[in-house]
């Protein structure tokens, strides 16, 4: 569980930088990060976006755009005992 929840946090930061590369190339985050991120001018930071360690049930990433200029990465954390949830977001 700690193993995962540590490649969890990894990936997540992994797309922060992706994300943020898009954002100081174009101004804008991308709509989608379904698969890999790629930015408004086609420019892919990220070639395959990662997946959670299981993959399954409660345990998948999520990414929100509520407007071009912000986002929310969020994964569920196994420790402690009940899932926590783990957010990265900008600003």
């Amino acid at each position: 569980k700690r193993s995962r929840d540590a490649k969890r946090r990894a990936y997540l930061e992994t797309v922060r930088s992706a994300l943020e590369i898009c954002r100081a190339n174009t101004g804008t985050y991308p709509a989608s990060i379904i698969g890999s991120v790629t930015c408004s001018d086609g420019a892919i930071t990220l070639e395959t976006t990662p997946a959670d360690p299981k993959n399954t049930g409660i345990y998948v990433y999520t990414y929100s755009r509520p407007t071009t200029t912000t986002y929310t990465l969020t994964a569920k954390l196994e420790l402690p005992v009940d899932p926590t949830t783990y957010t990265l977001r900008n600003p």
